[in-house]
């Protein structure tokens, strides 16, 4: 878990520093392909019940309009190298806060442990809590 202080310029955040530092080369099954972009995840309980929302991710930046404290933002960049080997990025974070010059997040090393950890900072910094297995029903918006 690292905790990073990005600045917001023109509403847009880089994170072209974390993918410089932390792609790699790895083999992918079948044909890689070229694509970047990035998603919110504001709800998850399982794979089958996930309340995400897909984000432009071009030239390593976001538009900070749409994050909200307490999602969840996983960064994906795949660029092909020869037939299925690839460059690979995969980023989790946690937006622990937002101000209009700076946002704090929280890099994770996999999804299961971003998720895990936002529902155990919840209570600290005042976000809405990702429901726990199990729990989905007992929210209004899914009723």
């Amino acid at each position: 878990m690292n905790k990073l202080t990005k600045n917001i310029n023109n509403s847009y955040i880089d994170f072209s520093s974390d993918v410089q530092k932390n792609i790699k080369l790895t083999i992918l099954y079948g044909e890689p392909k070229n694509k970047s972009w990035g998603e919110l995840i504001h709800l998850y309980d399982t794979l089958k019940y996930i309340e995400n929302e897909y984000i432009d991710f071009k030239d390593y930046k976001i538009d900070t309009r749409k994050i909200i404290p307490g999602s969840v933002l996983h960064i994906r960049i795949e660029r092909p190298i020869w037939r299925n080997e690839c460059l690979l990025f995969d980023g989790f974070y946690i937006i622990i806060s937002k101000s209009r010059t700076d946002i704090v997040v929280e890099k994770h090393a996999t999804l299961a442990k971003a998720v895990r950890e936002q529902r155990k900072k919840s209570a600290t910094f005042g976000f809405a809590p990702i429901p726990n297995k199990g729990k989905w029903q007992n929210y209004q918006k899914h009723k």
